[in-house]
C-alpha cells in the first residue's frame, strides 16, 4: 500500500516534531532521556563486532556488580552457588549463574528483588498472557533504555517515528501514560486476543480506513488478521 506524496510529508513533519520537541518535552516532564537513548543507539548498531562485544562484557560485569551489591534475592542465590560476581563479565560465563524462575521472584518481591535507585519508581505488570500477572518496579531509566530499544527495532522494519499504526495487544485498560503514548506516536491499539471474525473485520477496515502501512503484535494475532485479510 503507497502513501499520498502530501500524507507522507504530514508524518515527515509529525516524526521530525516528535523527534525534536515533543519527545525532549516528555525527557524532561519524565526522566527517561528516551531522544538521548535512541540516538545512542542508533549509533551503536553500527559499531564493529570488537567494540560491540567490549561494551557488551562492561554492561555485563555492571548489570552483575550491581545485583549482587544491592539486591538480596541475587546476592543470596550467587552466595548458594558459591558464585562471585566478579567472575562472571562474558556471555560464556553466564552459564555459573543458576537458573531463576517467575515463582522464585515473586516469593521475594518487592523487598527482596527490588533496589533503590534514587529515582521515583512504580510498579509495572505483564498482561498475563502467558498465565499470571509479572510485576516489577521500574524507574525512568529502565523505561528510557526499552523503550529507546523498542523504537529502533521498529525502525528496521523501516517504520519511521510518526507514522500511524496498528497495534495488537493485551493492555486494553491504557493508562493516561499509554493513552498519550497512543496519541502522539498515532498508534492503533486494538485486542490480541479477540480473534473473531468481527473483530479481524474491524481491524481490516481500520488499516484501510486510515491507509495504515505497518501492523505489529503478538504473532499469533498477526497470524489471524493476515487469514482474515487472505480470505
Amino acid at each position: 500500500m503507497s502513501s499520498h506524496p502530501a500524507r507522507t510529508f504530514r508524518y515527515r513533519y509529525w516524526g521530525t516534531a516528535l523527534r525534536t520537541v515533543l519527545l525532549p518535552l516528555g525527557d524532561l516532564a519524565f526522566g527517561q532521556r528516551l531522544t538521548t537513548r535512541l540516538a545512542f543507539l542508533a549509533k551503536a548498531q553500527w559499531w564493529d563486532r570488537e567494540k560491540l562485544e567490549h561494551g557488551r562484557r562492561l554492561a555485563l560485569a555492571k548489570l552483575i556488580g550491581v545485583a549482587y551489591r544491592e539486591v538480596p534475592f541475587y546476592r543470596d542465590l550467587f552466595d548458594k552457588a558459591r558464585v562471585q560476581p566478579g567472575e562472571i563479565s562474558t556471555i560464556e560465563a553466564l552459564r555459573r549463574v543458576p537458573f531463576v524462575t517467575k515463582e522464585m521472584l515473586r516469593s521475594r518481591y518487592p523487598a527482596g528483588t527490588t533496589r533503590a535507585t534514587g529515582q521515583r519508581t512504580y510498579e509495572a505488570c505483564s498482561s498475563g498472557s502467558t498465565g499470571l500477572n509479572f510485576c516489577v518496579r521500574e524507574d525512568p531509566e529502565t523505561a528510557g533504555w526499552y523503550r529507546a530499544s523498542f523504537m529502533l527495532a521498529l525502525e528496521w522494519s523501516g517504520w519511521r517515528l510518526g507514522e500511524p499504526h496498528l497495534q495488537t495487544g493485551m493492555t486494553l485498560q491504557r493508562t493516561h501514560e499509554r493513552r498519550w503514548k497512543d496519541l502522539l506516536l498515532r498508534c492503533h491499539y486494538v485486542s490480541a486476543a479477540d480473534l473473531t471474525d468481527k473483530h479481524l473485520d474491524e481491524c481490516l477496515a481500520r488499516i484501510e480506513k486510515h491507509r495504515l502501512n505497518y501492523v505489529w503484535g503478538y504473532p499469533g494475532s498477526l497470524y489471524f488478521l493476515a487469514r482474515r485479510a487472505a480470505q
